[in-house]
């Protein structure tokens, strides 16, 4: 009985595997340090800068009315929790816009002030987008604005169009190359949206947040927090 209990704490500090093949692919293709895109600051990035930590990136628009507002929920709660670990300075959080013709660094400033979010915001060229979404395998591309569209958070008007892309994020390993790909959507519990990203949301997002199904394959804070141990050889706690 003892060895029993013994085995069964050992277990619970044991590192988790690598992400399921339900949820995305794992694989090891080294990041091109040519990469380049600009930061909230206007300063230029290089990818090469993020050698040396393990990285969560991910597409996104500041425009966005259901992912990226689901997502900064999830982003969040992941920070607290690898803070609670003591494990925030190994984990580094990067969103770059696939619509670098809104998304000035301006705009990516003001955004983060509006979201309440600290991690690197990028953007860039069209071209220098182009690039990331290339190596990525990411989709933009422009639509109608849904039905349910609400007044942008920054010019107060209801848009028209809008810039769709691919849902989901990226692990990349502290030597930089891509660990780990999904496109699935993020499912956030409602209680754990801030007020100020709720508040970004369009009808969709809102079905989304209710009922993540409709979306198809979603992930959790529970699925990410489990691929960055996975990387960093031990455990994060929910927090």
């Amino acid at each position: 009985m003892v060895g029993a209990v013994l085995l069964g704490a050992c277990g619970t500090s044991s590192p988790p595997g690598a992400p399921a093949a339900s949820l995305g692919i794992v694989q090891r293709r080294p990041v091109p340090s040519s990469l380049r895109l600009v930061t909230a600051d206007g300063a230029p990035f290089s990818f090469r800068q993020l050698r040396g930590t393990v990285v969560v990136l991910a597409p996104f628009t500041t425009a966005g009315q259901a992912t990226t507002p689901l997502l900064a929920a999830n982003w969040l709660a992941a920070e607290r929790a690898l803070d609670a670990a003591g494990l925030a300075k190994r984990v580094r959080f990067v969103e770059y816009s696939v619509d670098p013709a809104l998304d000035t660094p301006a705009r990516l400033s003001a955004y983060a002030a509006r979201a309440g979010i600290g991690w690197t915001l990028l953007t860039g060229s069209l071209a220098q987008v182009a690039a990331v979404n290339r190596f990525f395998y990411v989709y933009a591309g422009s639509a109608a604005a849904p039905a349910g569209a609400i007044p942008d958070w920054q010019t107060g008007r209801v848009p028209t169009t809008v810039v769709t892309h691919s849902a989901g994020y990226f692990l990349l390993g502290a030597g930089g190359d891509e660990r780990f790909a999904t496109s699935a959507s993020p499912a956030s519990a409602p209680s754990t949206v801030p007020r100020r990203l709720r508040s970004m949301l369009g009808v969709d997002g809102l079905q989304e947040l209710n009922d993540p199904s409709v979306v198809g394959p979603t992930w959790t804070v529970r699925d990410l927090l489990d691929g960055i141990g996975w990387l960093l050889r031990r455990p994060v706690p929910n927090g």
